[in-house]
């Protein structure tokens, strides 16, 4: 065998970077772990927590979806808006992820029979994805339409277009949602007439120089706001912006979105909430619809929201706890419980710092 001598062995070396020496040392990767397990969104349910008891035909709110109407849902504050969005696409999607855990169950077992990656089945694509925007007063043209970005390569850095939620949606076929629509600035939604017009199906946008974008046939949009963006409320709902007519002519489908009806909001703060004396927690929504009714009427300046009913009842459950540890008189009946707990838990969840907090007390001796 001839003797490789030290100029041929630096030869054959130079050539070989460390990267591949850490490879030949690297243990093989098994890959049937991600062929296996889906992304969660593929299988799990991610809709919010939401229960079904408000005046909304939801049957016809998805078919005007399914139709392209450009929706919009306004109401208070800690109604379920969003969650109303989100609950309406994943039960639309849950059928493709039924099938999906069918696969998944298929594959764990034919790989416990000792199957290999080429022997698994495949996972169907979610139909109604999302595209995301929260706005607020410092939403910038960069968040809806797209921004610059580098990356490194072997000859520099290289600029790249990263999609805004609005071009994302737009040119990916996704579902818009826009939270608290009113909030942003009426010069933000000035710049997307042309991607809300339902005519327009092939635009040029201007982020790493000029590039044709064109219209998926399944771009939805769903928007959310505490107002209809015509400037009512302003009051209550501070930081929200009249919104030009123009723009707010493109949502054709509209839906106001009031609180659940009694039992079903008794039924959500239970779930939220856990145990709780249910008689008293009846009278504490019956006080909420009360103090809403007389917030419409204008004799109030501020409502209570579901929101608020909730922390209130977690106030509750906590003072209870505490006072049991010394003595259960307050719970013989519920007056006891309603002057010991319900009334004390409302001063530090709902009545102090709200300015009608001396009025609103007055609706507590309602019981």
């Amino acid at each position: 065998m001839a003797e490789t001598s030290l100029l041929d062995t630096l030869k054959a070396l130079q050539n070989i970077s460390e990267d591949d020496i850490l490879t030949s040392e690297r243990i093989p990767e098994v890959e049937l772990v991600t062929a296996v397990s889906p992304p969660s969104h593929l299988i799990n349910r991610i809709e919010p927590d939401f229960i079904m008891g408000y005046d909304v035909d939801t049957t016809a709110l998805w078919e005007a979806y399914v139709r392209g109407e450009q929706i919009i849902i306004a109401g208070p504050t800690g109604t379920g808006k969003s969650s109303l969005a989100y609950h309406l696409l994943d039960n639309a999607n849950e059928s493709v992820r039924r099938k999906n855990r069918i696969t998944f169950a298929k594959n764990n077992s034919v790989l416990q029979k000792g199957g290999t990656e080429k022997d698994l089945l495949g996972y169907k694509p979610i139909p109604y994805e999302v595209s995301y925007l929260g706005c607020g007063v410092g939403t910038r043209i960069e968040a809806v339409i797209g921004t610059l970005k580098f990356r490194s390569t072997d000859t520099g850095r290289e600029p790249y277009a990263v999609y805004g939620a609005v071009v994302d949606a737009w040119v990916n076929g996704k579902t818009l949602i826009i939270d608290e629509l009113d909030f942003a600035s009426p010069d933000i939604w000035g710049e997307l007439h042309q991607f809300f017009d339902g005519r327009t199906n092939e635009t040029t946008i201007y982020i790493n120089g000029p590039e044709v974008i064109r219209k998926h046939p399944k771009f939805r949009v769903i928007a959310t706001a505490n107002t209809f963006g015509n400037g009512e409320n302003q009051m209550e709902f501070s930081g929200t912006q009249l919104l030009n007519t123009a723009f707010l002519n493109r949502f054709s489908y509209k839906i106001e979105l009031d609180y659940l009806k009694a039992d079903k909001e008794v039924e959500a703060v239970l779930k939220h909430i856990g145990a709780m004396d249910t008689e008293a927690l009846t009278k504490m929504v019956t006080i909420a619809g009360k103090i809403r009714t007389d917030k419409k009427a204008g004799v109030l300046t501020r409502g209570i929201s579901t929101r608020d009913l909730k922390a209130w009842s977690r106030e509750c459950v906590a003072l209870d706890g505490r006072l049991s540890k010394n003595n259960l008189q307050h719970r013989k009946d519920i007056r006891s419980y309603w002057t010991a707990v319900v009334v004390p838990a409302a001063k530090a969840t709902y009545l102090t710092g709200n300015p009608d907090g001396s009025v609103l007390g007055s609706y507590l001796e309602i019981h």
